[in-house]
């Protein structure tokens, strides 16, 4: 679930009497490292069957339709991040597609190239916190046009739990996006309301629990929430993790009572259906 996660000393400005060839301005890097995410998104089968109806004006005579409209948004998505100037958005979501998952995996596209571009420093923290807030924005825009199916006290609920000092929040509210539409009934903890998690645990018994997990350095809040867990969460309830720190602690994760670790959310989202539908036929063959 990485679809949620410095200076650029690559770009250290020259002298000004040294002649040299200039280097490629930021926004190349970040089409590059959009080119990738595309061929990681668009590797999906059942994926790229609902862009077959999508279409998206361009500047020539016909639009562009499928694959290439779902790339050409993400350009100008990024491009609207970056360069400027600036697009609404949402409004472009939505015009391109009335389905919500081709909507959220635009977002996720643009998102996981801009984490990318911050790993390889090729953006910097002002402008990345920037552009994150503006699909924040959209996001939260866009959803409420979103048709969520019918979601009463008897749908599977999911609680995604995050660690004192978690800052990637976007990733989180992507996924948790994905869930509603598909009819979870979804909630959100920090972690320094233990008392309130307790509660939810042992009163509510939510099916499923992801803990959202973004940098390593809060390893001791995630052991904290962790202990809670195993020690509170009923025998039915499964317990996966996401986000890059998730994918480094791997193991110590498995060892702390974690049932699965995910950089996907479409396997995330498979598994816990699964899970819905062992427990289902458990209980109805009782």
């Amino acid at each position: 679930m990485n679809d949620f996660q410095n200076d650029c000393s690559d770009y250290a400005a020259s002298p000004t009497n040294a002649v040299v060839k200039p280097p490629p301005p930021p926004a190349d890097d970040l089409r590059t490292l959009l080119h990738g995410t595309l061929v990681s998104t668009l590797a999906r089968t059942d994926f790229r069957k609902r862009l077959l109806d999508c279409e998206l004006a361009t500047d020539h005579a016909a639009p562009a339709h499928g694959e290439a409209a779902f790339t050409l948004l993400c350009t100008h998505i990024l491009n609207s991040l970056t360069e400027g100037p600036e697009i609404d958005i949402a409004s472009a979501l939505i015009r391109f597609s009335d389905d919500p998952l081709c909507q959220l995996a635009a977002l996720q596209t643009v998102a996981r190239s801009l984490g990318e571009a911050w790993c390889t420093d090729s953006t910097d923290f002002a402008s990345l916190t920037a552009a994150v807030s503006r699909l924040q924005s959209a996001l939260h825009k866009s959803s409420s046009a979103f048709p969520a199916q019918s979601v009463s006290h008897h749908c599977p609920s999911v609680h995604f739990v995050l660690p004192v000092g978690e800052t990637h929040r976007f990733a989180t509210a992507l996924v948790e996006e994905h869930f509603r539409i598909r009819g979870w009934r979804t909630e959100l903890h920090f972690s320094n309301h233990h008392h309130d998690l307790k509660q939810v645990l042992v009163t509510e018994r939510p099916n499923l629990v992801c803990l959202s997990w973004s940098d390593t350095r809060l390893k001791p809040s995630v052991n904290e929430l962790l202990e809670i867990l195993s020690e509170h969460r009923h025998k039915d309830t499964l317990l996966i993790a996401g986000g890059p720190a998730t994918l480094e602690k791997i193991d110590w994760l498995f060892k702390r009572g974690v049932d699965n670790v995910f950089s996907d959310t479409y396997l995330a989202l498979e598994c816990a259906e699964m899970h819905i539908a062992k427990i289902t036929k458990r209980i109805g063959g009782q």
